[in-house]
Parts: C-alpha cells; sequence; structure tokens
C-alpha cells in the first residue's frame, strides 16, 4: 500500500495526462468526460493550479465513471496537493476497479 512515507515529496512521479477521446486512449469515454478531464490536465500542467485541476477531475468522473484516466488524474491531483490519504483512496478504487489498467 501507498504511504506517506513512501509518496512524500514524489509528487513529480505522478504525472497527469489528458484522454483521447478521438479513438485512443479510452474508447467509449464520453467526449464531455474528455473535456473535462483535458481542462484539468491544462489548469494543473500549465497553470500549476491542482486546486481547479481536481474540480474538473471530479466533475469528469461524475460524467462518465468509466474513465480511468480520470480518476488516475485525480489522484495524481491529490497527491500534488499533498493530500495523500484522498489520493491513496482514489489509487486503491482505481486498482480495484482495473487491476491491469496501464498506470
Amino acid at each position: 500500500l501507498l504511504t506517506l512515507a513512501s509518496v512524500a515529496g514524489a509528487q513529480e512521479n505522478f504525472l497527469i495526462s489528458p484522454v483521447n477521446f478521438a479513438g485512443g486512449v479510452e474508447p467509449g469515454i464520453s467526449s464531455a468526460a474528455a473535456e473535462l478531464n483535458n481542462r484539468g490536465v491544462e489548469k494543473a500542467l500549465t497553470e500549476g493550479n491542482y486546486e481547479a485541476a481536481t474540480t474538473l477531475f471530479r466533475q469528469s468522473i461524475e460524467s462518465d465513471a468509466r474513465c480511468l484516466q480520470c480518476r488516475y488524474n485525480l489522484g495524481a491531483s491529490l497527491f500534488h496537493l499533498e493530500k495523500y490519504d484522498d489520493g491513496e483512496k482514489v489509487f486503491t478504487d482505481l486498482i480495484s476497479l482495473a487491476p491491469t489498467y496501464a498506470y
């Protein structure tokens, strides 16, 4: 399991990435979820605004719960905010949902 000691200071190892809804990364994901996720990616990577990114990632998951990249990005964003317990829960849930997903 992830622990605070194993992740403290390691936020740069959690890469946030967009969803290619034009037929690449996660086929079948709604364009609304992908759009919200990709806006979150932009907030995180270009503005460094992980609070806003977290909100957008949560909205993307509400829009389409099947979006695994959205869930990963939420967890990564929470780690960047040093909300390790919340991030750990997101990652644990993600692994339960899709143990073979390429993280």
